[in-house]
């Protein structure tokens, strides 16, 4: 089985579930599939978005049903969690649009 095959049997089901769980690599990957011709760029398109849309939601609905509890396990993370109330409580819509855009713009601090 060569490469172009196992990219032309899996490809797009790669980019759904890199896409779902967190996938900008793999979506700049599928698009250069694209452009070299080993994908169809409307089924990229259209495979990325399903893919995001799926990931959002069942994560999602993780953080809903099982969020209070991952955090009462964790009590050293309270502090942190108690900060990122405040700010979704005083700038609710600004952290919600502006968060997609804020990855590796702070660093992580210790």
């Amino acid at each position: 089985m060569s490469l172009e095959s196992v990219i032309a049997q899996y490809g797009y089901w790669a980019l759904i579930v890199g896409t779902a769980l967190e996938g900008e690599t793999i979506l700049v990957v599928a698009a250069y599939l694209a452009h070299r011709g080993y994908l169809q760029l409307p089924l990229v398109i259209a495979a990325a978005t399903f893919g995001t849309f799926v990931g959002d939601q069942v994560f999602f609905q993780l953080g809903r049903q099982s969020g209070e509890a991952f955090l009462a396990r964790r009590p050293h993370w309270q502090a942190r969690a108690d900060r990122v109330r405040r700010l979704l409580d005083r700038h609710r819509i600004a952290v919600v649009m502006g968060l997609p855009f804020g990855f590796g713009i702070c660093g992580t601090r210790t």
